[in-house]
């Protein structure tokens, strides 16, 4: 059986930003501090819930990592998820 990946719906206003460039939502809440990849968005993101949220590119979202000890989302950008 092969696995399958749950998916998200992205919203309207997510594809409006993914087509200027910004495909990461940034989780600005301190306890979070997690970034999401649009392009991979899982059920489990819930990215439209967050309220303190902000999207940025590819180039920001690394920068946040770097420099502010920012997360990526275990779901949908496992390649810099630290835990």
């Amino acid at each position: 059986m092969t696995k399958m990946k749950a998916r998200a719906k992205l919203t309207i206003k997510e594809r409006w930003f993914m087509f200027w460039g910004f495909r990461y939502v940034v989780n600005h809440r301190s306890r979070s501090k997690e970034i999401h990849n649009l392009e991979r968005k899982h059920k489990n993101c819930q990215t439209e819930r967050i309220s303190a949220r902000q999207f940025v590119t590819l180039k920001q979202a690394q920068k946040l990592i770097k420099n502010h000890g920012y997360n990526g989302c275990r779901w949908c950008w496992k390649e810099v998820d630290n835990g």
